[in-house]
């Protein structure tokens, strides 16, 4: 297996798309996360 192998291996095209979605995921539980916060704070305030 030489590197130019690995390079074009399309493996590699589904880890950047791996990344996004863990990263969106990410942003999306840390909004929800920050909206129940505030929603709690609001609420017993």
């Amino acid at each position: 297996m030489s590197l130019f192998a690995i390079m074009e291996h399309p493996s590699l095209t589904i880890l950047p798309r791996m990344l996004l979605l863990i990263c969106a995921c990410y942003v999306v539980v840390l909004a929800v996360s920050s909206f129940y916060a505030m929603y709690v704070c609001w609420v017993y305030a």
